[in-house]
């Protein structure tokens, strides 16, 4: 079996299905915010949809047949199947990608990580959103294999991020590691919040960009690596012009 874990519903939009084998699992999480430290899985499903149906009432998602039977897909992989983990570079996508790992450590399943292969530096948190699907093919053939130290790599961020431990994160970060080539600047901007985020905002907001859209649109400029949607900035640009 070939599953192909991808980060969000708007890569599905472009991705080379005809060309690419294997079945597709869409990661529609935002581990990035909320409570997420849970003793079993069935609990962490849980708290996630509480949290979720709490912070955005206006959501139709069903959480469970569109976003946890997702994520469970993974439990139909048997030893020797094939998993290709698409996921960009951003906190946002790091976090759950961190989480994604966890869930396939000790599977015995060979996986692969596939993320943007951008030349512009300064366009390096646009990830896979503005690329054509002949673009994501040459990002699949230039895919990097995860060893077993690699997979408990991403298991230990996951569980230092989800447990607070930001000793454990800003040790693990300094592991240096060509399948997280961004882990240092990521973890960085994890350690700094919530504080950092505000102040960009703020400083946006300051300068004169007052309405929503200029100060989501200047904040994704200065603070891609977040990785943040508008829901999330959103909650940020609220708090302060309140």
């Amino acid at each position: 079996m070939t599953l192909h874990v991808l980060t969000g519903d708007a890569l599905l939009e472009n991705f080379p299905t005809g060309k690419l084998k294997g079945s597709i699992a869409i990661s529609r999480e935002c581990l990035v915010e909320g409570p997420v430290k849970a003793n079993k899985l069935e609990d962490f499903w849980g708290i996630r949809e509480t949290y979720l149906l709490a912070t955005y009432p206006e959501s139709d998602v069903n959480y469970q047949d569109e976003v946890a039977f997702e994520f469970n897909k993974l439990n139909d992989l048997k030893e020797g199947d094939e998993v290709y983990l698409w996921f960009e570079h951003d906190l946002f996508c790091q976090v759950n990608l961190w989480f994604t790992l966890s869930l396939l450590y000790d599977k015995g399943v060979s996986v692969y990580r596939v993320y943007p292969i951008i030349d512009d530096l300064e366009e390096l948190w646009d990830g896979f959103g503005p690329m054509s699907p002949e673009e994501l093919l040459k990002c699949y053939e230039q895919k990097i294999p995860l060893s077993t130290k690699d997979i408990q790599l991403g298991n230990n961020l996951w569980q230092a991020y989800s447990q607070s431990d930001n000793e454990s994160l800003k040790t693990l970060a300094s592991t240096p590691n060509k399948a997280f080539p961004y882990l240092r600047e990521v973890c960085e901007a994890q350690l700094e919040r919530p504080g950092r985020p505000q102040k960009v905002m703020k400083e946006i907001i300051d300068s004169g960009n007052t309405s929503f859209d200029e100060a989501f649109m200047e904040f994704s400029q200065q603070e891609g690596i977040y990785g943040f949607g508008d829901l999330q900035v959103k909650k940020i640009y609220d708090q302060l012009m309140q």
